[in-house]
C-alpha cells in the first residue's frame, strides 16, 4: 500500500522506553507548571479596607400594616 508508514528498522535494539527521556519530559513539565503558576500570582494584594471609627447605627425595623381581609360573600 503507498499510503502506510513502515517502521524504521534503523536501530533494532530500540525497545523503546527510554527513563532519561521520560525523566527529562517531566523535569520540563514541571519547571513549565512553576512559571504559569509564578505568573498567576498577583502583584500586590487587594487595598485595606480602612477601620470604622465608630459604631454603626442600630438597624431600624419597620413593622408592616395590617392587611384587611373582606369576609367571603354568602
Amino acid at each position: 500500500m503507498v499510503l502506510t508508514q513502515r517502521r524504521s528498522n534503523l536501530n533494532p535494539t530500540f525497545n523503546g522506553l527510554d527513563p532519561a527521556r521520560i525523566a527529562g519530559m517531566a523535569g520540563a513539565i514541571a519547571l513549565n507548571a512553576a512559571a504559569l503558576m509564578l505568573l498567576m500570582v498577583p502583584i500586590a494584594g487587594p487595598p485595606q479596607m480602612p477601620l470604622a471609627e465608630e459604631d454603626p447605627p442600630p438597624p431600624v425595623f419597620i413593622d408592616p400594616k395590617p392587611v384587611e381581609i373582606p369576609p367571603p360573600p354568602p
